[in-house]
């Protein structure tokens, strides 16, 4: 089962890389679908020219403008595909692309070069959309479902502090949370808690030893809270409930580290 779990945090990382590659993917190929439906825009030759003159070398530079005009790695990247298949460079633009292998085909030559850049696009603002809006929170509701469900099969249904058993009020907990580094989202990591005592766990009013028993924040409650002494500090000093299959058990360390905080 912990097993599972943590192939399942691994397949996030593998399944939000393959996302990407999948929407550049799209991208691109919606892109290049286009290239056979629209001729050349209006300044287009002009690029694809300037590409040509840089890949042919020549002294004689006969489109500077377009050559030293903004980055020229674009310009480079079109001219290319014609280059290669044997376009020359001319003294007039409007006969660029009429050379060598025509104009269709020089621009279809020239096209696949934009489509680096495209790529490069969509991955920075994959990026920045991953710095701006936070992919803790995300990651977080991919595994929380699959964490939740096994947490609870090994705890066998039921909060492992006053096993409750009503399952849709049974949460899987992490000891260590799962925005640190090794607070990975495996069984060993986890309490299965009903969501009262998981409201209390967060903040440690109630807190969990490495010897498994519960430790109650007493100072918290106040007298004659009956209901607080009743649902709280009735488990004070008692051993949780904790799976039968002693693999499952939550880590010692884990419940140390977070036991001193």
């Amino acid at each position: 089962m912990s097993a599972f779990v943590r192939l399942s945090s691994r397949a996030i990382k593998v399944l939000r890389v393959a996302a990407l590659a999948l929407i550049v993917a799209v991208a691109c190929v919606r892109v290049a679908r286009t290239w056979t439906v629209f001729s050349a825009t209006a300044d287009e030759p002009q690029h694809i020219a300037a590409g040509i003159e840089w890949w042919g070398g020549t002294d004689v530079v006969q489109h500077e403008p377009w050559r030293t005009v903004n980055p020229p790695l674009a310009r480079i990247a079109v001219g290319l595909g014609p280059h290669l298949a044997g376009t020359r460079s001319t003294p007039f633009l409007r006969d660029m692309l009429y050379t060598g292998p025509g104009y269709a085909r020089n621009l279809m030559l020239s096209r696949p070069g934009i489509l680096p850049f495209l790529a490069l696009a969509i991955v920075l603002t994959w990026l920045l959309a991953r710095r701006a809006y936070g992919e803790t929170t995300v990651q977080t509701r991919l595994h929380q479902a699959y964490f939740r469900r096994d947490v609870l099969f090994v705890y066998s249904n039921q909060c492992c502090v006053c096993e409750l058993k009503v399952r849709p009020l049974l949460q899987g907990a992490h000891i260590v949370p799962d925005s640190e580094a090794v607070g990975a989202p495996v069984v060993q990591n986890g309490l299965s808690l009903c969501s009262l005592h998981h409201a209390a766990y967060d903040p440690s009013t109630i807190r969990i030893k490495a010897d498994y028993t519960v430790a109650v924040e007493n100072e918290w409650i106040e007298a004659g809270d009956g209901f607080a002494r009743a649902s709280l500090s009735e488990f004070d000093g008692r051993r949780i409930h904790l799976p039968s299959d002693a693999t499952h058990h939550p880590n010692p360390d884990f419940l140390n580290e977070r036991f001193r905080r």
